[in-house]
C-alpha cells in the first residue's frame, strides 16, 4: 500500500512544503582557494578526496577537521583503517574535538547510518569523514557475486546518507592502478575522475571530487624553482586539484599547496597565510561567481 508521503505531487504543492524546511547552510573550512572553488562545504553535500597511497588525503580531511573544529563545526570521523592510538596521533600534540565511535566492530552502510543518526542528534554534527570508502560494507548485496554491482550500489547508500542526515559526506577514496601508472610516466599527467578506483559512479555520485598530489623528487624542484620566488620554507609541496564541482562548476582546477611542520595542508601564498590569491583561479581559467546582492 502507498504511503501518503510516496506519491506523485505538483511542484507548486511540493514548493510550499519546501518553505518549512530549513534552508541548506554552507561552512567555510578557512582555505580560501577551496571554499572559493566548491562553494563552501554543504549540508547533503559527498565530497571525495582521491589520492595514490601517501599522497596527503587523509592529511587533508584530518586539516579540515582541525578547521572546521577550530570554528566550533563539528566531525564525526569512521577511521576503520588506523587503531585509534594511531589515528588519534595524527592530529599532532594537541588533538582537536571532534566525535567516533566508541566500538569499531562493524563497517556496514546501516552501522554507519546509525552512528551519523546518533552523532547528529546528541552532538550536533555536521560533517562525516569516512576513511576509507573501499572499506564500507553493504549488507544488501552481500549475495552479489558481480564486484561493480557491489561498489556501485554502496556509493549510492553512502551518498543518500549526506541528504538524509544533513551532513556533508567526506569519503577518502584511492586512484586505480592505471592512474599511478600514468603519473609514474608523464610529470604533466593531466588527473581526471577516471583516476578514482571502483566504477563510473563515483563520479556521477559525488557533488564534489578532489584529487590530492604530493610532489616529490625532480617535480618539487621543478616548481620550486618555477613558481616560488621567495626563499620560503615549505615541508612538502602539493597540489589539490577540484577535478569536478556540480555546484560551481569548476573542473581540473589546481591549487598550491604545502604541508607545514604540524603536517597540515595550507595554501600557498608568500607570506604563508592560509590565504589563497583570487588571481590564481582566474590564471586556470575559473573565475569565482560573485556573492548574490541583497
Amino acid at each position: 500500500m502507498q504511503s501518503v508521503a510516496d506519491r506523485v505531487c505538483s511542484s507548486n504543492e511540493l514548493a510550499e512544503e519546501l518553505k518549512n524546511v530549513p534552508p541548506q547552510k554552507f561552512y567555510k573550512s578557512g582555505m580560501v582557494g577551496l571554499d572559493t572553488l566548491i562553494g563552501e562545504f554543504g549540508e547533503g553535500d559527498f565530497i571525495v578526496i582521491a589520492g595514490e597511497q601517501k599522497s596527503g588525503k587523509t592529511s587533508l580531511a584530518i586539516t579540515l577537521t582541525k578547521l572546521f573544529s577550530s570554528q566550533g563545526i563539528k566531525c564525526l570521523w569512521f577511521s576503520i583503517e588506523l587503531p585509534y592510538q594511531e589515528f588519534f596521533g595524527l592530529f599532532g600534540e594537541k588533538l582537536p574535538l571532534f566525535y567516533v565511535p566508541r566500538i569499531r566492530d562493524y563497517r556496514t552502510v546501516d552501522w554507519i547510518e546509525k552512528k551519523i543518526s546518533e552523532a547528529v542528534e546528541k552532538f550536533g554534527v555536521k560533517m562525516v569523514v569516512i576513511d576509507h570508502l573501499g572499506l564500507v560494507e553493504d549488507e544488501n548485496v552481500w549475495h552479489s557475486t558481480n564486484a561493480f554491482e557491489v561498489i556501485d550500489a554502496r556509493l549510492n547508500r553512502i551518498r543518500d546518507l549526506a541528504l538524509k542526515h544533513r551532513v556533508c559526506l567526506i569519503g577518502i577514496s584511492e586512484t586505480n592502478k592505471a592512474s599511478m601508472l600514468k603519473s609514474s610516466k608523464s610529470k604533466q599527467a593531466e588527473p581526471h575522475t577516471s583516476d578514482l578506483r571502483g566504477t563510473a559512479r563515483l563520479g556521477y555520485t559525488a557533488s564534489t571530487i578532489l584529487k590530492v598530489e604530493r610532489l616529490t623528487g625532480i617535480n618539487k624542484t621543478r616548481i620550486w624553482q618555477d613558481e616560488l620566488e621567495n626563499n620560503v620554507f615549505i615541508k612538502t609541496d602539493m597540489w589539490i586539484y577540484v577535478l569536478d564541482c556540480r555546484r560551481t562548476g569548476a573542473r581540473k582546477i589546481k591549487i598550491r599547496c604545502y604541508m607545514n611542520d604540524n603536517d597540515d595542508i595550507c595554501e600557498y601564498k608568500k607570506d604563508g597565510t592560509l590565504e589563497a590569491p583570487e588571481e590564481e583561479f582566474k590564471d586556470n581559467g575559473f573565475i569565482p561567481k560573485p556573492e548574490p546582492s541583497l
